[in-house]
């Protein structure tokens, strides 16, 4: 595919997705996750894991934390290669795991 067609393709799926990408940065700029609060912070993750989900079509683990915001690991659940996105786990902390697939 020629560099123009690749352009090309890029701009019209902006275009035709523009409203949903505006709705879903609106909706993310709203979010709150001040650092002191797991409860926000855990919201705010989320929201961007479920966003991640709907979009992407990528399934998710939630790493619990017991005093800072849980982590979420994300992970293609179709046949195409998707690089895992991951957060650093710490044993220590005593993480325990959910997932959504």
């Amino acid at each position: 595919m020629s560099q123009v067609m690749v352009e090309q393709s890029v701009f019209s799926y902006l275009k035709e997705h523009e409203q949903e990408m505006l709705e879903d940065l609106v909706g993310f700029v709203k979010k709150e996750s001040p650092s002191y609060s797991k409860e926000l912070v855990d919201q705010c993750g989320m929201y961007l894991t479920q966003l991640f989900h709907k979009r992407l079509g990528v399934g998710y683990e939630i790493i619990e934390e017991k005093e800072v915001g849980n982590q979420f690991m994300l992970s293609r659940t179709s046949t195409r290669t998707w690089s895992k996105l991951s957060t650093r786990m710490n044993p220590a902390r005593g993480n325990s795991r959910s997932m959504m697939t």
